[in-house]
């Protein structure tokens, strides 16, 4: 029986067959599978969303971690643990105090929002109707269904203040059920908070944990690729993180400075509402708009008109020429990609779907292109037939700045393309090493590009004009 067992084939139809019955029990059981996991997810939120807020918190961490106590009298594990601890103190104490300040202009904002609203609702539909039937006199069947809407949307506004005033205790009774509902949820994320800082002062441990799990199981083959998938996909998140928010805060500076000037109402909250959208990709700065829009309609049609032309101007402004520098480069995910990534995420998953969906694309999109680099470069297929222009002028080397051949395993593995890892400095901040940067600043042929990129992952080519093979590359 032993022997039937150290088969690789027996192992594989095994495992295939083996997932084949438990997709068929899955897809049989649709809906108690899906409370099964909305069950345990209810269970487990508290604990991932504080791996999620320790991740965020640990691109900033690690930043301001690489900068502190750079003298060589402050590079020993002693004040190694003292930076990591300081650098925590600062980010998390920064962290709160914009939280806080961000609750104490909001909150007020909003409180004289809603009851300045309460007020200009109807003036403010009477005011838009008169507008709308004064600019639609030449077509007065437009004019009158206007004036039509108007009267039926009074009569709603006043049968739901009714209504709200007759259902009071039902109201009321609502109301507790909100305030438990919101204290179960602070409680939750305090022990969130409180989970993410354990995770932040224990990663070094945790880290080293999950290593040693990993080529505990694995062969070393295939733990070397997952480690260095993990890496990759550690700094894509990373820099996503942390260039959509500081994308985000510049155009929230941006709007509250220039609504500001054009002393625009509620300057100050749709600036804010317009920095908080503006981390949801792309479909943000459209939520951002009607909100604003909305707000502004009700006291003024024309500075709402105002308002939608600055939104669009600003938003092309930082679509153009900021997003591209602090999110693009970071990510590297062509445009139709990530409008695909959140379109797919957002039906998928909401609003996390659409935060996450990005970086994990660009993972894909990254392992995907060095495979075919990889492959083009084994066949020795001739450049010309498939380089562009611009990948020419800039060098195809440059898309491959990340894939390296780590040291210790280079030695034991050279040759081998599959073994191509990222050094395991990169992983933390983020940030490609400045080594490689002066060498591809000259344009170089495309026959010139591929014959680098075939010594960069040790892969001989064949030999021209001689009519002999080159030599096969050494197998393990």
């Amino acid at each position: 029986m032993k022997k039937y067992w150290k088969n690789d084939n027996i192992k594989k139809n095994l495992f295939v067959g083996a997932f084949l019955i438990t997709f068929y029990i899955v897809l049989n059981n649709l809906s108690d599978v899906a409370d099964a996991v909305t069950w345990l997810f209810g269970i487990f939120s508290p604990f991932i969303l504080g791996g999620a807020i320790a991740f965020i918190l640990n691109v900033p961490i690690s930043k301001l971690e690489k900068h502190m106590f750079q003298k060589p009298k402050y590079q020993n594990e002693k004040w190694a643990g003292r930076r990591r601890g300081l650098a925590m103190v600062i980010v998390i104490l920064l962290t709160l105090v914009a939280i806080v300040a961000i609750i104490l202009i909001i909150v007020p904002e909003l409180s004289k929002t809603i009851v300045n609203l309460a007020q200009q609702i109807p003036e403010g539909i009477e005011k838009l109707s008169k507008w709308l039937v004064k600019s639609t006199k030449k077509y007065p069947e437009v004019s009158e269904k206007i004036q039509n809407f108007t009267k039926n949307s009074e009569k709603a506004i006043n049968t739901a203040l009714s209504f709200l005033s007759s259902k009071g205790s039902s109201i009321i009774s609502g109301g507790f059920d909100v305030i438990t509902g919101i204290l179960s949820s602070v409680t939750s994320f305090f022990i969130s908070f409180i989970f993410s800082i354990y995770l932040l002062g224990n990663k070094d441990k945790l880290s080293l944990q999950a290593k040693k799990i990993v080529y505990a199981i694995l062969s070393e083959e295939r733990a070397d690729k997952l480690m260095r998938i993990a890496r990759l996909s550690n700094r894509t998140f990373g820099n996503f993180i942390s260039g959509q928010c500081l994308d985000a805060f510049m155009l929230g500076c941006e709007f509250i400075l220039v609504l500001s000037i054009l002393q625009m109402p509620y300057a100050l909250l749709i600036g804010i509402l317009c920095m908080l959208c503006a981390l949801i990709p792309i479909l943000g700065s459209f939520i951002g708009l009607a909100i604003g829009a909305l707000l502004i309609l009700l006291i003024s049609p024309i500075k709402a008109l105002i308002f939608i032309i600055v939104f669009t101007a600003l938003q092309q402004f930082d679509a153009n020429f900021v997003y591209p520098h602090v999110v693009g480069s970071s990510v590297g995910l062509p445009g139709m990609w990530v409008l695909m990534s959140v379109t797919v995420g957002g039906s998928l998953f909401g609003l996390v779907g659409m935060l996450i969906l990005i970086p994990v694309a660009s993972v894909l999109y990254t392992l995907f292109r060095e495979h075919v680099y990889k492959k083009l470069a084994e066949k020795d297929v001739d450049p010309d037939k498939y380089l562009t222009v611009p990948e020419k002028e800039e060098g195809l080397l440059e898309s491959l700045k990340k894939v390296k051949i780590g040291g210790k395993r280079s030695e034991k593995k050279a040759g081998n393309a599959d073994d191509m890892i990222d050094d395991d400095d990169d992983y933390d901040d983020g940030e490609d090493d400045d080594d490689d940067s002066d060498d591809d600043d000259e344009v170089k042929s495309a026959e010139e590009i591929m014959e680098d990129i075939k010594e960069e992952i040790g892969i001989t080519p064949m030999a021209k004009n001689t009519g002999a093979p080159a030599k096969k590359r050494k197998k393990r």
